[in-house]
């Protein structure tokens, strides 16, 4: 065991060094040890996950550009653990202007914002419906709040005509 192997398992013994270690530059491989420490932790982290969230959302908002995976890692666990109170912050992110959301969280945005979106909200989707009227939002962001619905339904959490309503008031 070489002595970085030791620094790195030993800051995964903290709240504070699993956040550390999934807000990292890219380098092109899996923060998996973080990750599985965070899920073990899921009632400890889920704070520090959102104020991570909050602080690179502030920062891109002041024009930062450099960013690393921490928005993205924190997107992914909240969703995972179905932490409903960091929704505002999650909407806060991907709401803001132009390209920043993609600067954040990748491909996430088109791939699985709508399933993350799902599974932070309460029903009905009040906040999702915000989003969606939310022309200053990137169009694939609205649109992926929209497919939030299909997950409503799939999930029985909303009835399919309530959703088919709410869409069509959208329109």
């Amino acid at each position: 065991m070489t002595a970085e192997t030791t620094v790195a398992e030993s800051s995964l013994d903290t709240v504070e060094g699993i956040i550390a270690a999934l807000d990292r530059p890219y380098d092109g491989l899996l923060a998996e040890e973080a990750l599985r420490a965070a899920q073990s932790r899921r009632s400890e982290i889920v704070p520090g996950l959102i104020s991570l969230l909050e602080r690179e959302t502030n920062a891109a908002r002041a024009g930062e550009t450099d960013f690393g995976e921490g928005a993205l890692f924190a997107l992914h666990l909240l969703a995972e653990f179905g932490a409903r109170e960091a929704l505002p912050a999650v909407i806060d992110a991907v709401s803001l202007p132009g390209e920043l959301p993609f600067d954040l969280f990748s491909d996430t945005i088109t791939e699985s914002l709508g399933a993350m979106l799902a599974a932070l909200t309460d029903v009905p989707p009040d906040r999702i419906d915000a989003l969606i009227r939310n022309r200053q939002a990137n169009e694939y962001v609205r649109s992926a709040a929209s497919e939030s619905y299909e997950c409503l339904v799939r999930d029985e959490r909303l009835p399919r005509l309530q959703a088919a309503e709410r869409l069509r008031g959208h329109l």
